[in-house]
C-alpha cells in the first residue's frame, strides 16, 4: 500500500519526527483508502510508529480539525459520543421498564391462575361436600325404609342419581 509504504521511507530516512507527524496529518487527510484498506493500514501505522513521543497539535490545529469534521459528519465526536451515551441510557431504561412490565405482567397472570386453581380447588370440594351430604341423607332415608322415588322426591333430586347412590351402597 502506498500510504504505508510511504511511512516506511520516511522512517528509514531517519525523518524528524516534526516532518513525520506533518507527513502522517497529509497521508491521513489526503490520500483516500477504501474504508477495508484504511482500517488495515491503521492498524499496520499503530505497530510500526513507536518513536514519535510527542506530536505537537496547536489550538488552531484543533479548531480547523473540528471545523472539518462537523462539515463533515454534522458533528463533533465528542458530542457523538455524548449523544450515543445518552441513547444507550434512554435504551438501557426503555429495556429495564420493559422487562418490570413483563414481570409485572408475568407475576399478575401467575397470581391469576393461582386465584382461578385455589377457585376451582374450592368449587370441586364443595362439590365433593355436598355430594357427601347428599349420600349420606338418600342412605338415611333409605334406612329407615323410604323408597328410591320417595328419598328422590323429598330430597328434590333425580332418580337416577338416588338409584346410582343405593346402588353403589349395595355393592
Amino acid at each position: 500500500m502506498f500510504k504505508e509504504k510511504l511511512i516506511e521511507l520516511a522512517q528509514e530516512k531517519n525523518l524528524p519526527e516534526q516532518k513525520l507527524a506533518r507527513l502522517l496529518i497529509f497521508v491521513d487527510n489526503f490520500m483516500f483508502l477504501p474504508t477495508k484498506w484504511e482500517n488495515i493500514l491503521k492498524i499496520r501505522l499503530a505497530r510500526k510508529i513507536t518513536k514519535i513521543k510527542e506530536m505537537t497539535i496547536t489550538q488552531s490545529n484543533r479548531d480547523l480539525a473540528e471545523i472539518f469534521y462537523k462539515n463533515a459528519f454534522g458533528i463533533l465526536p465528542q458530542e457523538m459520543a455524548e449523544k450515543m451515551y445518552a441513547e444507550r441510557i434512554k435504551e438501557e431504561k426503555k429495556a429495564a421498564t420493559q422487562k418490570l412490565a413483563e414481570e409485572k405482567k408475568k407475576m399478575a397472570a401467575e397470581k391469576k391462575a393461582a386465584e382461578e386453581k385455589a377457585a376451582e380447588r374450592k368449587v370441586a370440594e364443595e362439590k365433593k361436600a355436598t355430594e357427601k351430604i347428599i349420600k349420606k341423607s338418600v342412605l338415611a332415608f333409605h334406612s329407615i325404609g323410604l323408597s328410591a322415588e320417595d328419598i328422590a322426591a323429598k330430597l328434590e333430586l333425580d332418580l337416577e342419581i338416588v338409584k346410582q347412590i343405593l346402588t353403589k351402597k349395595r355393592q
